[in-house]
């Protein structure tokens, strides 16, 4: 098949080095990333070839407008965008009463199945950035919302999307003085969404109740020194993972349990790494 994916881009400098720009465009995406809730064990995600049929294409418009202005070794850059999506897929486990696994028996209809929806994504994204000899520093800023939207899930009301962050910002410092070089990382995102509880009614519709993972906030601290013997370059070097040791969490695990005719929930959040030390050697010919 031909696919039609127009795109258009422009730019414009002022002499006060001001540069204004705007893009739109279509875009297709033919692997498909499918979410998978399964109300006996994890959630999971798996990837699934697009067929345009029981697996759709993802199509996505996105409009995008931003300013940026350089002057000396100040650099700022500020861009809005709003894209839309189209063909997201999940994959729902409907199971009967007593039942113990998602697969339907052969007695049974196959009503777990795929369905398809639409999403929406739109933010701001900020850079600012200083950058001299030997020093250069970073920090960028992004406000954002994702949301998603299935007919057969809360009647069709939009949830967030998993990988919906409200804030996340990143501050970085590379500093080198003659063959050391230090850097620093600081990072902080709001928590991803996670399904809390679902349950499905007499029609197989699903009723879904959504919760935050916490707060992820994190400092890595980095070292190294560069030897240079001829033609080798030899570069022993540290890293400081977590340096404050703060308690972060990446992930979790829901499990629902059918205890004497009582559905208990299961919640457990998947920390993230500690404090750890890397010590590494480098080898460059």
């Amino acid at each position: 098949k031909f696919y039609f994916e127009p795109r258009f881009s422009a730019s414009y400098q002022t002499e006060n080095n001001f540069i204004f720009k705007v893009a739109t465009g279509r875009y297709l995406q033919f692997l498909n990333k499918s979410a998978s809730e399964q109300s006996y064990g994890y959630n999971r995600d798996f990837w699934v070839l697009a067929d345009d049929v029981t697996h759709p294409i993802i199509r996505s418009n996105h409009y995008i407008a931003g300013i940026s202005y350089k002057q000396d070794r100040l650099f700022f850059d500020v861009e809005i965008y709003y894209k839309t999506i189209n063909g997201l897929q999940e994959y729902l486990f409907f199971q009967y009463p007593g039942q113990r696994t998602a697969e339907p028996s052969r007695d049974t209809p196959g009503l777990s199945r795929f369905i398809s929806g639409k999403g929406q994504a739109y933010g701001i994204d900020l850079l600012a950035k200083y950058e001299n000899n030997g020093f250069t520093s970073w920090f960028a800023y992004s406000l954002s919302k994702t949301t998603s939207n299935y007919d057969e899930i809360n009647n069709g009301e939009n949830i967030p999307a998993l990988y919906d962050q409200t804030h996340e910002l990143k501050w970085t410092n590379i500093y080198s003085y003659n063959n050391w070089n230090f850097s620093t990382l600081t990072l902080f995102t709001t928590g991803r969404p996670y399904i809390k509880s679902s349950e499905k009614d007499d029609q197989f519709n699903t009723v879904r109740e959504y919760s935050r993972l916490p707060d992820y906030f994190r400092i890595d601290l980095s070292m190294n020194y560069n030897i240079n013997l001829k033609k080798v370059n030899i570069k022993p070097g540290i890293s400081v993972l977590n340096a404050l040791n703060t308690e972060n969490y990446l992930d979790v695990y829901v499990r629902n349990f059918n205890i004497e005719n009582r559905q208990v929930t299961e919640t457990t959040l998947i920390k993230a790494q500690k404090l750890t030390f890397n010590f590494y050697l480098n080898f460059r010919f």
